[in-house]
């Protein structure tokens, strides 16, 4: 690449000093020169104006791009936030490493985006990553989920001695490889039969290389006291010194006076834990994971074919209302149906049931007995007070809990947290009265320094020549629910 040239009045480096107007040279992709002062931009200077200011390309703390990256290299909705990083393999969920264990499971999760899962560990992984022209760069986890299957599949609950063994060894490869750390996801399959003698030998080998476990906690709603402490437990134990916690949230109103619970670990004094959010109050994952016991622990592939049998079906039926009550429903907003149930996106369950002239119970597991590797559903249970708390924290930080999309629907539809969740971010941290230079160390260099990213995060010499022009005063989001996929305004990513 030849050398370029970005002349700006506002520069904020990331640091979160204050704004200074000069000069960033950059060759080959690197900055190798900035310069304090005024100039005056020549004919081929990238220039900002008064209304801009240039900061480090933004990150996303949490992100789920691993593979829809590969189909919409573009990766519009976050690049329109000025969003030049991810943080991708969250949730316990990462797209290797893959074995004859996981391999078809994967292939069957991911079969919308038609990408073929033809490598094996993180390398080969990133290196199909990296040869896409995209704007967005990913900086990948380890997912337990994953990692746990490429051992012992997906159904077997309490490992040997011998499958822990390997899984660690196996953990200890993809990190020494590159990857950034390793993600639980503790909610899902098979993550959640972990227990704590596993859970703590694989910290142990994080820390062994001086990186970060995330943790999709088990509870974020009822068992979240419980859950958190039980995290920072094992962490202990195994000697870690970095926890983060993703999309800190508390679920369900019956929750919401357990957010000093979180403040609480955020400000542990032996261990340093860290946090994400999104700023909305309607979280949103597999549709799936509100099916009752012993359901919830199978993987949605074998879920989808447990409920084609009517018999298991009328069982499973009876236990959802049992559990479930009328109002629950109100509460859950359908965001990928697919199919035959694709009509019924963007409608609370309940609403939609009564369209397809059946219950919220029978709507429900009709569409996971059709697609529930790709149903999800939004939950619209939060807390708006807790979150905006959450976000002036000094430990926490903003990441959208999705995937890299295009405008177009074509591979599903996101939250609009997927399109605006930084754009929010800012706006909410304005309105609490923090500066423009503290708003973008926020979304630039304290998650840099959270993941140990060295080439990212910052305007320095020697770092990635990755910027975003952002216009402070017309950075906004624009996605709703009704139309989630309308692009963000005021920024433009420079890579």
């Amino acid at each position: 690449m030849s050398v370029r040239r970005i002349v700006a009045r506002r520069i904020a480096d990331g640091s979160g000093g204050d704004l200074f107007s000069g000069r960033i040279t950059a060759d080959n992709g690197m900055i190798v020169k900035i310069e304090r002062g005024s100039f005056s931009p020549a004919a081929d200077d990238i220039f900002a104006d008064e209304n801009e200011v240039v900061a480090p390309a933004f990150i996303d703390a949490h992100g789920h791009s691993d593979i829809s990256l590969l189909a919409m290299p573009e990766a519009e909705g976050k690049t329109a936030q000025g969003i030049g990083c991810e943080i991708s393999g969250n949730c316990g969920l990462s797209p290797f490493p893959l074995t004859e264990h996981n391999r078809s499971h994967l292939q069957e999760l991911y079969f919308r985006y038609g990408i073929r899962l033809d490598w094996t560990d993180f390398n080969t992984y990133m290196q199909r990553v990296n040869n896409q022209a995209g704007k967005l760069k990913l900086f990948a986890l380890t997912g337990h989920n994953t990692l746990r299957a490429a051992v012992a599949g997906y159904s077997q609950k309490q490992l040997t001695r011998t499958q822990l063994v390997a899984m660690c060894r196996l953990l200890e490869q993809q990190l020494a490889q590159g990857s950034a750390g390793l993600s639980f996801g503790l909610l899902y399959t098979p993550g959640c039969f972990a227990d704590e003698p596993e859970i703590v030998e694989l910290m142990r080998s994080v820390a062994g290389q001086d990186k970060i476990c995330t943790v999709h906690l088990k509870s974020e709603g009822d068992k979240l006291t419980e859950s958190i402490d039980f995290m920072l437990s094992c962490a202990r134990r195994a000697g870690l010194k970095k926890l983060h916690l993703s999309h800190l949230k508390t679920a369900g109103k019956q929750n919401f006076h357990k957010l000093p619970h979180i403040l609480r670990a955020l400000e542990s004094c032996d261990l340093r834990v860290t946090g994400d959010i999104y700023c909305y109050d309607a979280a949103m994952t597999q549709l799936s994971v509100i099916l009752p016991a012993p359901f919830d622990s199978y993987d949605d592939v074998k879920v989808m074919a447990l409920l084609k049998d009517e018999k298991i079906r009328a069982e499973v039926l009876q236990l959802v209302r049992n559990e479930r009550c009328a109002e629950y429903w109100q509460n859950v907003r359908l965001i990928n149906g697919g199919g035959s149930f694709e009509k019924y996106e963007n409608m609370f369950l309940d609403q939609a049931a009564k369209a397809a002239q059946l219950s919220p119970e029978e709507l429900f597991l009709a569409i996971l007995a059709e697609n529930s590797v790709a149903a999800t559903a939004a939950f619209h249970t939060l807390s708006g007070k807790n979150m905006q708390l959450l976000a002036a924290h000094p430990s926490v930080v903003p990441g959208s809990d999705e995937s890299a999309r295009n405008r177009s629907r074509e591979y599903g539809v996101s939250h609009p947290r997927g399109f605006g969740n930084h754009a929010r971010y800012f706006r909410l941290r304005r309105e609490q009265g923090a500066e423009v230079q503290t708003i973008i160390r926020e979304m630039t260099l304290q998650i840099a320094e959270i993941f140990a990213l060295e080439q990212v995060g910052a305007i320095q010499t020697g770092r990635q020549a990755r910027f975003t022009v952002l216009d402070t005063e017309k950075y906004s989001d624009n996605a709703t629910f009704a139309d989630p996929h309308k692009l963000a305004a005021g920024a433009r990513l420079i890579v």
